[in-house]
């Protein structure tokens, strides 16, 4: 048995965050049926890559534990029928701007009057309240000001979308059913990209707030950093601790800059460009082979 079996959780959500969050709740057992308005579909679908169905294949994967029905919310008949459907929900996620839940005839505190133990989900940009709650944005906007793109000035993953958004609601609703246990009422969330991304980059900015520039993770160590190997594929290297880079500095014939506590030698620049060397030396495979037997936190980029 799932742990979320026998809750039924309505998917009012479009593109990443929302789909994801709730992708994950079908995952843990949980029946999710996704609306799809008739008039203004979740347009995922149509955004490449496609698979053999013609269908975007994130649109596929999001929602594919989902049962999925079309209606037009806007009318009579639709708004009734998603009514009804809500009465005897246990969730509903949805990714409006804050406000247009209530414009839709779904106001949140009205939904919470017949079905008190429903637990809504609003995930937003920016949140329900405050100067930026009615501003359109999309996750670069979000990783931008929560401080997350300094450290991150290339993203190719959507930190906000999935980690601030779909796994952090995730967080929040399994606690909001948690609480429903003891009190036996649902609450309605407000749940802020930015925000709650900015709180998983909280150690970063209090890094920054005390003045420190740099730390061991952000590859000013030689020995915590991705390399080119020689075949021009990449191996990440992670020997933080003592006693794997000492160990790595043995098997590669470099027992000059082991450490000896502390010390670090590996923050010089002239160890950093041939620490680059020795990786272009061989191909990743080959790095990977001569590695096995070996406790040095070495991997490939794959």
């Amino acid at each position: 048995m799932y742990p979320l079996s026998n809750l039924l959780i309505i998917d009012l959500s479009r593109l990443v965050p929302g789909p994801f969050c709730a992708h994950i709740l079908a995952e843990m057992g949980a029946t999710v049926i996704k609306i799809e308005d008739d008039a203004n579909a979740d347009y995922l679908k149509i955004i490449p890559p496609f698979n053999s169905q013609g269908m975007g294949v994130m649109y596929y994967f999001l929602n594919r534990h989902k049962g999925v029905l079309k209606i037009s919310i806007k009318s009579k008949e639709g708004n009734d029928f998603l009514q009804e459907l809500l009465s005897r929900a246990d969730v509903l996620v949805e990714t409006f701007r804050p406000g247009v839940l209530k414009k839709l005839g779904l106001d949140p505190k009205q939904l919470l009057k017949k079905n008190k133990k429903l637990i809504i989900a609003s995930i937003s940009g920016y949140g329900a309240s405050g100067s930026l709650s009615q501003k359109a944005g999309h996750d670069l906007n979000y990783e931008a000001l929560s401080g997350v793109l300094q450290t991150n000035k290339a993203p190719h993953f959507l930190w906000a979308d999935l980690i601030g958004g779909g796994y952090y609601a995730v967080s929040a609703i399994l606690a909001s059913l948690l609480k429903r246990v003891q009190t036996q009422k649902g609450e309605h969330l407000d749940i802020s990209l930015t925000q709650s991304l900015f709180y998983l980059n909280s150690l970063r900015w209090l890094e920054s707030q005390a003045g420190f520039q740099n730390n061991m993770l952000d590859g000013t160590l030689a020995r915590y950093r991705v390399y080119e190997t020689k075949d021009q594929k990449q191996m990440a290297l992670a020997a933080l601790e003592d006693k794997f880079w000492n160990q790595w500095c043995e098997w590669i014939g470099k027992n000059e800059w082991k450490d000896k506590g502390g010390e670090f030698p590996d923050r010089e620049n002239a160890l950093h460009h041939e620490m680059e060397q020795i990786f272009k030396s061989k191909n990743q495979d080959d790095w990977v082979l001569g590695s096995q037997n070996l406790d040095i936190c070495l991997t490939p980029v794959l």
